[in-house]
This record gives C-alpha cells, structure tokens and sequence, in this order.
C-alpha cells in the first residue's frame, strides 16, 4: 500500500523496560509505505524507539522524544527488495538513552535511499548516528545541524560491510559534538 501512515501527538511508553519489539514498528512484508508522519510522538522504555523493516520512503519523522531505549532509538534495517527505498527525513527529534547509557545507537541505518538526520539532540548511546552499509549503492546521506553528545564510541560512524558497494553522497555539516570517545 502507497496510503501513508500518520502517528502525531501520541505517548508510547511502559513501566518495564522492554526486552524486544518496537513502540513503533514499520513492517511493509508485501508493499511500501509512503509519505509517513511520526511527528510530536513520545516514546520511552522500549527495545527499538522507531523500527523501519522495510518499504518506508518519502518519510518524515520530526519532533519526537524517544528515550531510554534499550538497543535504538531509530532504527532504519530496510530489508526490501528495493534497497533505494527512501527519502526519510528525521529532523528536531530528541533521541537519549538517559536511563544508563546502555544502549547502542540513538540512530542506525543500513540501507534505504536518501536520508537526511538534521537538527536533533543525539545523546547517551554507543553511537550517536551510525550506518552499516551492507548493500547499495543507495541515495544520499546528509547529517546537518544536529547536537551529538556523550555518545561512548562515536558521535558520527560510516560503515562498509560488503565489498563491492559504495555510499558516495556524504554530507556532514554544522554538527555539534561534546564529548564523545
């Protein structure tokens, strides 16, 4: 299905910590998803904030508040045939692991098109935005104007997991970094 999907202006949280799934979870096993909102969503206490499987593209999800997350905030995996599929935006979000700093990443993202990560405060993971590159080639990334702090391994992280691909439209700009290792 092409009809978009829109969450706004909603609470996902729990008193437990959870061990698996998603507060929200983007599974298109047979279609795509497209021109999605997530926009003005809190979500707390979850494995994975936002889970995008497959098939999300011409996406926004902005101004949101995920936190204390378990593994990531974001998550953007795109196991679809189309691994082009893209053209999200995730902008003016707040996405920290202020519960103990145990999680992973406050953005991931392996494979799906163009993404743009602009103005968000990325706090308290092991990585601040990082990509696993294990297709391609896909879009563009551009990383502009974000806050990226107390992150423990790295702020901002591009990895090539196969041979053979290539990721050529990088943009990292403006960004603000506080101490990261």
């Amino acid at each position: 299905s092409l009809n978009p999907v829109v969450f706004e202006n909603l609470a996902i949280t729990t008193s437990v910590v959870k061990t698996a799934g998603a507060g929200i979870n983007f599974n298109t096993a047979t279609s795509y998803a497209a021109r999605c909102r997530v926009q003005n969503v809190s979500i707390r206490l979850m494995f994975y904030g936002i889970f995008v499987t497959q098939g999300l593209f011409d996406s926004v999800i902005r101004d949101c508040w995920i936190q204390d997350f378990v593994n990531t905030g974001i998550y953007i995996k795109n196991v679809a045939a189309n691994k082009d599929s893209g053209d999200n935006l995730i902008q003016g979000c707040v996405i920290w692991d202020l519960n103990d700093g145990a999680s992973q990443h406050c953005i991931r993202y392996d494979k799906g098109g163009t993404l743009t990560v602009a103005n968000n405060k990325l706090l308290g993971s092991l990585y601040g935005f990082r990509m696993v590159l294990d297709d391609g080639p896909t879009g563009t990334l551009i990383i502009s104007g974000n806050s990226i702090e107390n992150q423990r391994t790295k702020g901002i992280s591009l990895e090539q997991a196969t041979t053979g691909k290539t990721f050529a439209h990088v943009v990292i700009a403006s960004n603000q970094f506080l101490q990261n290792a």
